[in-house]
């Protein structure tokens, strides 16, 4: 009976160790498959992602935190200036990198995950301005995040030479250098004009005036080159099914992204 019974309390022992065992695998795979740690970059680029309130938000902003939680994804979102955003999406493995404009000299730097919105680029200059002769003014400023592209368009589609842009960082950086005569004109987005000039006098705003369509192009969300294929897949299907649901007409609504 003893021996019996020490039999059967080493069978359970045996029993539970096993079932502990698969229980600490089936959950150490379930934290795997869920706790995918990824970096998101971007820049201060309203409506599309900008600091309210100490966090991150924006249009696009919150597609990215959507596309995250479909995903699994651990996410952690940085505003960063665009050349250091750009740096970190191309050296190292699972980053985003969002709102960027997909152009050709891009195409194979980065993995295309999904378009955000549509953007026509234009050359701004103010009606009638008092510029003074002999100061000595740059012809043109344009935004970090499109330095790169805007200049090289500026020189393809009006012949403007690079040392005759100056780059700022911010919209209203942007705006400025045109209100003070800085430059005789400045290339903007369209979308970025709707919500800028909400802040001008109404007076500065009529004398603004498009002066060339440079192009149209489309902001997308993308990944570093160095994330696996499977993954690339995998966050592409996720992120359009969220660009056709409902909440994210409702969102650019919000946005007044129309």
């Amino acid at each position: 009976m003893i021996m019996t019974f020490l039999k059967w309390t080493r069978l359970r022992c045996i029993l539970l160790s096993k079932v502990a065992l698969t229980i600490f695998c089936f959950s150490s795979q379930s934290i795997a498959e869920t706790d995918h740690k990824w970096l998101a970059v971007t820049e201060n680029f309203p409506p599309y992602s900008y600091m309210e309130k100490g966090r991150a938000v924006g249009y696009s902003t919150e597609l990215v935190e959507s596309l995250a939680k479909s995903a699994n994804l651990a996410l952690t979102i940085e505003l960063l200036p665009w050349s250091r955003a750009m740096r970190k999406a191309q050296s190292q493995p699972n980053v985003l990198i969002f709102s960027m404009l997909r152009t050709s000299d891009r195409e194979d730097k980065y993995h295309w995950i999904g378009a955000i919105d549509d953007m026509s680029i234009y050359v701004w200059e103010l009606k009638e301005p008092q510029l003074d002769t002999h100061k000595d003014t740059l012809a043109y400023a344009v935004s970090s995040s499109l330095d790169r592209t805007n200049v090289k368009m500026l020189e393809t589609s009006l012949g403007v030479h690079r040392n005759s842009v100056i780059t700022v960082e911010t919209t209203e950086q942007l705006l400025g250098m045109l209100v003070k005569q800085r430059v005789h004109r400045i290339v903007m987005a369209e979308n970025i004009w709707k919500r800028a000039q909400k802040t001008l006098d109404p007076l500065l705003a009529e004398r603004m005036q498009r002066v060339a369509l440079l192009a149209t192009r489309e902001l997308y969300v993308a990944a570093s080159i160095q994330t696996s294929l499977e993954e690339v897949e995998r966050l592409k299907a996720i992120f359009a099914n969220i660009n056709r649901s409902q909440q994210t007409i409702a969102l650019r609504e919000s946005y007044r992204l129309y």
